[in-house]
């Protein structure tokens, strides 16, 4: 019964963002250097016409989504045919005291790092130190999978291109309070998500591992490796790898959470990263990651010196395995097509910092954009701004055009528009279901939007190109969803277009009449207990242990529930046998947030706190009326082999909560929700899977509930025992 394993903690430290599109608007601001080159070059050298009204409307978009989104500070360079053709500081680096962002000031930029520890892999390839064929185990004797098969097999080239077979083990990377040894034993103990090499799974800790393999294969360190065969060569010198060190320096910037509910922006503590440097610990600027984007854009040659071998940089920029349809993944570098040309890109997040490092070798051009929040669309959309600014689409792009806020990459036409709540919604909204693997799909209202919903993917707002053919926001140009109808016009299912096949969804019929949302609930709450046996329990304790299965790590729990609102969960986690830290999540009636004995304490606002609200009802199954403001019985459908009802239920201001119920036993049998975030503005599907059922003073309570998320993978929790009305104290809801 963890819920959400501190959901903003691990999502801050998973050190990953994806490769999300989006179009914004253009603005302008700004205080430093355009286009130099260790201060010798001027825009003029670049060999493009308009070059200056071009990178006048880069900084006014980006400044203007950079306000839009509440992020305090940014640092943009562009490097174009070996020269710098813009590097400013847009904001602030500290916004307390308003001082401004430049050029110099240094930014976590969290996996971005992946790249240096994957070049410094092919470098020692090229010294002939070791093979990216090599076992881990070659040069780090303790590094061991739960997986036989993968154990015998991995190699150095499935750590850097994220084809272990694990989920994120991000969680003992949050505690602080494990060597890097321990971390890479206790991801080792992970029950992998898919075999070796079968499916992309971003792995923070695998990458950790390989940068360690190569500093033995060394005889150093990843820390000396990356200084000496690096940055000292590349003139990276303001460049560190540790906290302390980037607190030394004359022009650092403080990291942020911006809440987009309150309008509010936080400061937060920064995070060592020390333990899983090779992953993510580096700290630069915008003018010594210019000179990284040389590098990279020369080939592997800098300033007429080749660094690695031809072959070997190629291969860093070779498709190792498919992340998703047209995108693929190499060492360090996530790959994919814009407008027929290959790009290479990665992204980092930690806490208060997200970094985007683009690369278009063709166009011999690449961006690096640090900026002081955690987590915002800005990392993907300055790619589309600068792409579209200096490459230009198929269509002739307009270098003073003001682009919509609402518009993605795929976006081509100034009719497109996303589908607001109307009567197109009512048509199409819905249940869908693969005709061939019978996998789920919904179409419904998000955030006043028509959003098409995948299982553990975020919604994906429709934006109508023409009748019945429409872009899913956040993916390429190569993606659609068509809509099919009969000879009458109703709709009966739906293509979804993608580069690799096109899958078909048929529409599920809706329920017939003759059951009635009432009706169904009257039943769940008698198979629940009853109305009186409910009603004569005010207070509940729960114990539990956990088994965190993907993330090598259990739990002992105790959930506190008090009438008529309040909850608590507390959880103490343990690894290699050892507690290595608590996570208190509460809600008291009124507020709610996450305190844990590592990271920084967090409030709940906005949707959360609704679903916070909605969650610690302690009476929930009999106060299904006044908690929700839509109820609609959905369709049928199974779990396992149990028949179900599907019932969607929405609170006011809050996510839907999807109830599949038995049609013999009319008991809970998996939910689903949505968990997001108003400070990260990510979104996470949850679904539990509730069983072995037993009855306690009178109610049913499931003794065994299977949680899992694309982050935390698979959480098995297992009742100890259940106390109804124990006196519990205030404090019990208060961190």
């Amino acid at each position: 019964m963890i819920r959400k394993e501190n959901l903003h903690l691990i999502l801050a430290l998973s050190l990953f963002i994806g490769n999300s599109t989006a179009l914004f608007s253009p603005a302008a601001n700004a205080q430093t250097t355009v286009a130099q080159n260790a201060g010798k070059t001027s825009v003029n050298d670049a060999n493009l016409p308009d070059l200056e009204s071009r990178l006048a409307a880069i900084e006014k978009a980006v400044n203007e989504r950079r306000k839009a989104l509440g992020i305090p500070g940014v640092a943009l360079v562009i490097v174009k045919d070996d020269r710098v053709i813009y590097m400013k500081g847009l904001g602030v680096k500290d916004f307390e005291n308003h001082l401004p962002v430049t050029p110099d000031t240094l930014f976590a930029i969290g996996s971005s790092t992946k790249a240096f520890t994957a070049m410094l892999s092919v470098m020692s390839a090229d010294d002939g130190k070791m093979s990216l064929d090599d076992s881990p185990k070659k040069f780090i004797p303790y590094f061991k999978l739960r997986d036989p098969d993968a154990d015998a097999r991995i190699t150095i080239r499935d750590l850097l291109s994220h084809r272990s077979g694990l989920n994120r083990t991000d969680l003992a990377i949050a505690t602080g309070k494990l060597t890097r040894e321990e971390i890479i034993r206790i991801a080792g103990l992970a029950k992998p998500a898919a075999r070796l090499r079968e499916k992309f799974l971003y792995q923070n800790v695998m990458y950790t591992a390989a940068g360690e393999a190569v500093a033995r294969a060394n005889h150093s360190t990843w820390e000396n490796l990356v200084v000496e065969h690096l940055f000292k060569p590349l003139g990276m010198r303001e460049t560190v790898l540790s906290i302390s060190n980037m607190k030394k320096s004359q022009d650092f910037s403080l990291g942020y959470e911006y809440d987009g509910e309150t309008k509010q922006t936080k400061l937060l503590e920064m995070v060592n990263l020390n333990e899983i440097a090779p992953a993510g610990a580096i700290n630069s600027s915008a003018r010594d990651m210019a000179l990284w984007l040389r590098l990279l854009l020369g080939g592997g040659i800098f300033n007429g010196k080749r660094l690695v071998s031809e072959k070997s940089f190629k291969t860093l920029f070779t498709k190792q395995i498919n992340v998703a349809p047209g995108v693929g993944y190499g060492l360090g570098w996530f790959l994919h097509d814009w407008e027929g040309h290959q790009v290479a890109d990665h992204g980092g997040v930690i806490d208060g910092y997200n970094a985007m490092v683009g690369l278009m070798q063709d166009q011999k051009l690449g961006f690096v954009m640090l900026s002081n929040v955690t987590s915002s669309p800005l990392e993907s959309e300055v790619e589309e701004i600068v792409w579209s600014q200096l490459v230009g689409k198929k269509e002739a792009i307009d270098a003073s055009a003001t682009f919509s806020p609402i518009r993605t990459i795929s976006d081509t036409s100034s009719n497109a528009k996303v589908v607001e709540s109307s009567a197109v919604s009512k048509e199409l909204e819905g249940s869908y279901e693969n005709e061939q693997s019978g996998k789920p799909y919904q179409i419904s209202v998000r955030e006043d939007q028509v959003s098409f919903i995948a299982q553990n993917q975020p919604p994906r707002a429709l934006i109508e190109k023409e009748r019945d053919n429409f872009s899913l926001s956040g993916l390429p140009d190569n993606f659609s969803l068509l809509v099919r109808r009969d000879r009458n016009g109703s709709v009966i299912g739906v293509t979804i277009k993608q580069p690799t096949a096109d899958v078909k969804l048929r529409r599920m019929p809706e329920l017939p009449a003759t059951l009635t949302v009432d009706a169904l609930m009257a039943k769940v709450i008698q198979a629940a207990g009853g109305e009186a046996n409910l009603r004569k329990h005010y207070a509940t304790v729960i114990s539990a242990i956990a088994d965190l299965e993907h993330q090598g790590m259990t739990a002992e729990v105790t959930i506190n529930r008090q009438a008529p609102a309040m909850m608590s969960t507390k959880s103490i986690l343990i690894a290699l046998g050892k507690n290595v830290g608590t996570i208190f999540e509460y809600f008291d009636g009124a507020k709610g947030g996450t305190v844990a004995s590592f990271g920084t304490p967090e409030s709940i606002t906005g949707k959360e706190l609704v679903d916070a609200r909605v969650e610690s009802d302690f009476h929930q199954l009999l106060d299904w009326k006044s908690l929700f403001t839509s109820i609609i019985l959905r369709r049928m459908s199974k779990v396992g082999d149990d028949d179900v009802y599907v019932i969607v239920k929405t609170p006011d201001g809050g996510n839907p909560v999807t109830d599949y119920i038995s049609t013999k036993t009319y008991l809970v049998l998996k939910r689903e929700t949505l968990q997001t975030s108003s400070t990260n503005q990510i979104v996470i599907p949850l679904t539990e899977v509730y069983s072995d059922y037993r009855m306690v003073d009178g109610v049913m309570i499931p003794f065994k509930t299977v949680s899992s998320d694309i982050i935390s993978g698979e959480v098995v929790t297992l009742v100890k025992s259940v106390r109804f009305n124990v006196k519990l104290p205030a404090t019990a809801f208060h961190p």
